[in-house]
């Protein structure tokens, strides 16, 4: 009877900690098998843009921002967009 009980345990145990990493993956934002499309941006003004902010297109989610740099000269910011 110890034995099943210990079965259990283990098994409990495992499925919280496989749960626990595999949902904090995912709360971080990677996604499993899909694929990113990287497009950069040549604009004047960024504002309050920053990297690993939203991308909406008509309200609704399609990426995220990656790294913002401002070209040589700083005649225009260089925005990197990563969408799904």
């Amino acid at each position: 009877m110890t034995r099943r009980r210990e079965l259990m345990v283990g098994s409990v145990v495992l499925a919280g900690l496989f749960v626990a990493v595999f949902g904090s993956l995912w709360l971080q934002g990677n996604r499993f098998g899909s694929t990113e499309t990287e497009i950069q941006v040549l604009i004047r003004d960024a504002g309050q843009l920053a990297s690993g902010n939203g991308v909406t297109f008509r309200g609704v989610s399609i990426g995220r921002v990656g790294p913002v740099s401002v070209e040589p000269g700083g005649s225009a910011v260089r925005i990197v967009l990563l969408l799904q």
